[in-house]
């Protein structure tokens, strides 16, 4: 087995079609389930805000206004799941979360909207920011292959069961420490 490594969101989604991977663990969105079938999730984390602290934005309803600058990762979850709802906030598109924290924390973007265990740690790092109340959506993470391969789609549907049934994947997201990270039910 070899790890396949990507820098970007972007660059992992768009491969799919370049058959550079058999498998992949990501999260669910309605961009890709286009080109990959999944297994049930097996984990999820809430999609969140984090505003800088002199951000207007106060609360998930007034997020989007006029003026307001948002960073996302591209084609990540909250560009998949907020960019096309927005009617008057302005999306950055970003290649890291790095970068839409940096963001944030320069006072070039109002608020940065990602997965919580990644808002989590950022928040500890911009001083006198904070992680707004509520989420965007809920993320389902997941086991996945490109669309097509019917064998494969079926034995990561079973192993994922497999190993959410026999407590592996609760055990492990709890020995791994990471803050926002919850076992699917």
């Amino acid at each position: 087995m070899q790890a396949v490594e990507y820098r970007t969101v972007a660059e992992m989604v768009s491969s799919v079609s370049k058959n550079e991977w058999d498998v992949i663990s990501i999260g669910i969105n309605p961009d890709r389930l286009k080109s990959t079938d999944f297994s049930a999730p097996y984990s999820q984390i809430e999609i969140g805000i984090l505003v800088g602290k002199d951000s207007r934005v106060t609360s998930m309803e007034n997020l989007d206004a006029a003026g307001v600058r948002l960073a996302v990762l591209e084609r990540g979850d909250s560009d998949v799941l907020l960019t096309p709802r927005l009617r008057q906030a302005a999306s950055i598109r970003t290649q890291t979360i790095g970068e839409s924290v940096e963001l944030v924390k320069s006072g070039e973007a109002d608020a940065t909207s990602a997965l919580k265990t990644f808002l989590i740690p950022a928040y500890e790092q911009v001083p006198g920011s904070r992680i707004l109340d509520g989420r965007i959506a809920m993320q389902d993470i997941a086991i996945g292959v490109p669309k097509g391969n019917e064998t494969s789609a079926r034995y990561v549907a079973r192993f994922g069961d497999e190993m959410k049934a026999s407590g592996f994947v609760k055990a492990s997201i709890e020995r791994s420490g990471v803050r926002g990270l919850m076992a699917a039910p």
